[in-house]
């Protein structure tokens, strides 16, 4: 085996050196099933992190937890049974500088989110980017969120994340198979384009894409308006399929959603 470059957490520069400091905060979560985290950065700089918090019925969130329902639940599924924060929502409510008082009206899963869009565009012309590590997918809602306020890339960690989707499937917890899915993942890139329902079909075929390929954005309606669709590509080739893309005549724009690290 070669030699691994060493990592500078105390002036990061590479995703590497990101990825050491997330996994240094890993066992800050008080999830019993999957630690995780997320640092947002600007440039060279952490701008916030945080982690994922479990909450039982009759829990707080941030207190330790000794029993969860969730365990041995699919990925995904059974929120109603611990409703959790969300690392990557931990990482944004820090950055607006929420105090700890008012976060305690907003942590309640699934939904919390709309409770935020006054946020809206927070880091848009900021080139922030989030680092998650401990997972090796990202929830619709998280993702969804995320990209109303502005944070269009996501970057994952392969050594917490595949650790993670190893254990997963020996346990049987995967459930749909999320690390070749399309609603983030550590084996393909997003790219989302905006698009009529009725060109979809003549879009996949002058690009090579399988229709099972491209999912409509979560949350939204596309009839005769033209409505978002995210598309899974190979890892590396997301800016260049954007690019592609926002040349076809029937797309509105295409954007880069998630990256992953190389």
């Amino acid at each position: 085996m070669g030699e691994t470059s060493k990592v500078n957490i105390i002036n990061p520069e590479t995703d590497e050196d990101f990825f050491a400091i997330g996994r240094l905060l890993l066992n800050r979560s008080t999830c019993l099933k999957t630690q995780t985290v997320a640092l947002i950065t600007e440039g060279k700089k952490i701008v916030s992190w945080g982690v994922n918090m479990c909450c039982p019925q009759g829990q707080v969130y941030g207190l330790p937890v000794t029993e969860c329902p969730r365990v041995n639940r699919e990925t995904g599924s059974y929120y109603e049974l611990c409703k959790p924060i969300h690392a990557e929502i931990v990482a944004a409510i820090n950055a607006f500088g929420i105090s700890h008082v008012e976060q305690k009206s907003l942590w309640h899963f699934p939904g919390f989110t709309l409770k935020l869009v006054c946020f809206q565009d927070f880091f848009k012309h900021r080139s922030a980017k989030l680092y998650l590590l401990g997972h090796y997918w990202a929830c619709q809602e998280c993702v969804d969120f995320l990209k109303m306020i502005g944070i269009t890339e996501i970057k994952f960690d392969d050594l917490s994340g595949g650790k993670t989707l190893k254990e997963y499937r020996v346990k049987d917890l995967t459930g749909v198979d999320h690390a070749l899915d399309v609603s983030g993942c550590i084996v393909e890139g997003i790219v989302t384009v905006n698009i009529r329902s009725e060109d979809v079909a003549s879009f996949c075929e002058r690009h090579g894409i399988d229709n099972q390929a491209m999912k409509p954005f979560p949350g939204a309606k596309y009839e005769a308006e033209p409505g978002f669709f995210m598309v899974a590509v190979p890892n590396g080739t997301e800016a260049d399929r954007a690019l592609s893309f926002k040349k076809d005549c029937v797309v509105k724009s295409a954007s880069v959603l998630l990256a992953k690290t190389s």
